[in-house]
């Protein structure tokens, strides 16, 4: 999410030079050279907490001494409140407020980035799926993601063949398209097909990995809900891309997420983070009859966004800048 997939060689490197000479400047004391709003509000997005650097889903985890590190700069900065506050405009005058979020429901939320929050005495909401439901601990993006490392031979799936292939991972023999591409749009079946084939895989390939890609289990959720810094928000059933379904199906999704997570957690859950960040103007407004009166995205993807009041955008955090660079690109919006 840092870097977009069309963008050229050349603007990438362009691109780190800046994060680089932004990061030099703020390590010399030279904050005021580089001009960003003191006011406003922006809403991070966080996904695993730990050192997966060694592996394909490191984009997606930041180590827990860079996570304490980077909240404790926003922390003596800006004015960091729960996501509801954003949503009501109930913001500080004078000082940036900032909103933290967990997609995907990891396991090391609880165990890495709880106690950090809690030791910051910081609120946070997590976005969880109800993959427990199903019995699973594992979604389809870290299977896809993790399935190259383990994975010796081509395989099949759904009656297609997809073959190992060097930086692309597995790739249809028939469309050369990548698994992962073939899932972001693939319904319910095809996604639950491929979890199947290769969980088993990831299981036995990467168990000693398993503190980083594990879900959280029912009691784990319970767990984490308990703390009065926490809000659970729905993630979805199983992290399906709900554009790849029809509206009725994604909206009886949504339904029994949301009824799933309020069952364990005993309270009620308003507020929704888009699966893959897919949805249509349409689905927002389903999702708000249901109940998602907070509804997170990540980039908007329709010019009504803007002025809807239940949709707000997010920044993934990026695990391979400072913590200076960081805020910067969270108060301008971008990196």
């Amino acid at each position: 999410m840092t870097e977009r997939p069309g963008m050229s060689l050349a603007a990438r490197s362009a691109r780190r030079i800046r994060w680089r000479i932004e990061g030099a400047l703020m390590a010399a004391g030279l904050n005021s050279v580089l001009q960003h709003p003191r006011t406003g509000c922006g809403v991070l997005l966080f996904h695993g907490i730990g050192d997966a650097n060694h592996l394909p889903i490191r984009s997606r985890f930041l180590d827990p001494a860079r996570f304490r590190t980077l909240l404790e700069r926003l922390q003596s900065s800006c004015d960091i409140v729960p996501l509801e506050r954003l949503f009501s405009d109930e913001l500080a005058p004078d000082r940036f407020s900032v909103a933290l979020t967990f997609d995907d429901g990891y396991a090391n939320n609880l165990v890495n980035a709880l106690p950090i929050l809690e030791d910051l005495e910081l609120p946070a909401t997590f976005f969880l799926t109800a993959i427990a439901l199903h019995g699973r601990d594992l979604l389809w993006p870290d299977v896809v993601d993790l399935a190259p490392e383990v994975v010796k031979a081509s395989i099949v799936i759904s009656d297609e063949r997809w073959e190992l292939k060097p930086r692309r991972g597995l790739v249809s023999s028939v469309t050369g398209a990548s698994l992962k591409q073939r899932c972001k749009t693939a319904d319910a079946p095809f996604t639950r097909a491929v979890v199947d084939h290769l969980a088993p895989i990831v299981h036995n390939g990467l168990q000693s990995e398993r503190h980083l890609w594990r879900q959280l289990t029912v009691d784990e959720i319970r767990i984490l809900a308990a703390s009065k810094l926490v809000e659970v928000g729905c993630h979805g059933l199983t992290h399906t891309n709900l554009l790849a379904m029809p509206e009725e199906r994604a909206e009886e999704e949504l339904r029994q997420s949301r009824a799933f997570l309020e069952q364990l957690i005993d309270r009620p859950v308003t507020s929704l983070s888009w699966p893959d960040g897919a949805y249509s103007r349409d689905l927002v407004e389903r999702a708000a009859r249901i109940g998602f009166q907070h509804q997170a995205a990540v980039e908007y993807r329709f010019p009504e966004d803007l002025q809807d009041p239940r949709v707000i955008d997010r920044l993934v955090v990026n695990p391979f800048v400072d913590s200076g660079v960081q805020e910067r690109a969270l108060r301008r919006g971008r990196y």
